[in-house]
């Protein structure tokens, strides 16, 4: 009897611990930023100063934690108080490839963060990661840069769902890192992915959009 009921204390433990007492939710918009991957899971990017040189774009794999996998993520936190905390977070890693050989990669993500009304985004690319408040001490929740839609033409095509991360929105690992040889520029699309990226020296690459639109003749 004194096993049954201490297992049965153990249950409502373990019970307990999965209760939240705030979640935050994506919407149906929101999880497109990474369910496209799903049908183009890699893309090319090309060089503006030499057609022959590319970089092949992977997306390996994706993650949604939200309703539909509500058992892991990132940002489950304890607030004051130990008032479970969860917020929905997606995200998916990106794979850059130079002659078969990989070049940086790193991870794009959404949340949709308990103290802000619009979603967020995150990027953490080779020596890059976004930053949204440079006084937040929590890095989780430093990541995170409020998501703003901008317009931007590459290769002729005006897209208007892009996010654009830039030095501002970017900070090293490291203080003082060197960051010569890394990109410092993304545009990611929420229809087609990273679609454009910049050095410092100037060399960009940008998308090649044959493969989405052989797909949508």
């Amino acid at each position: 009897m004194k096993i049954k009921s201490f297992l049965a204390l153990v249950a409502l433990m373990s019970l307990s611990s999965c209760i939240h007492f705030a979640m935050t939710h994506l919407s149906e918009s929101d999880r497109e930023w990474i369910t496209w991957r799903q049908q183009y899971p890699h893309a090319l990017l090309i060089s503006d100063k030499d057609p022959l040189d590319t970089l092949v774009v992977k997306y390996p794999y994706a993650s949604i934690t939200d309703k539909y996998n509500p058992f892991y993520s990132p940002l489950y936190y304890f607030e004051i108080g130990s008032k479970h905390v969860f917020e929905a977070e997606e995200f998916y890693k990106i794979e850059f490839y130079k002659a078969d050989s990989l070049l940086i990669d790193g991870f794009f993500g959404i949340c949709a963060t308990l103290k802000k009304p619009s979603p967020c985004f995150s990027l953490t690319f080779g020596k890059w990661r976004t930053v949204g408040d440079r006084n937040e001490e929590d890095l989780l929740k430093r990541l995170y840069v409020p998501l703003k839609l901008n317009s931007f033409e590459v290769n002729g095509r005006v897209l208007d769902d892009c996010i654009i991360a830039g030095k501002e929105e970017l900070e090293t690992y490291h203080p003082n890192e060197d960051v010569s040889d890394q990109p410092n520029l993304f545009v990611i699309s929420k229809k087609y992915g990273l679609v454009y990226l910049r050095y410092d020296n100037g060399l960009s690459y940008s998308i090649d959009f044959s493969t989405f639109d052989s797909d949508n003749p």
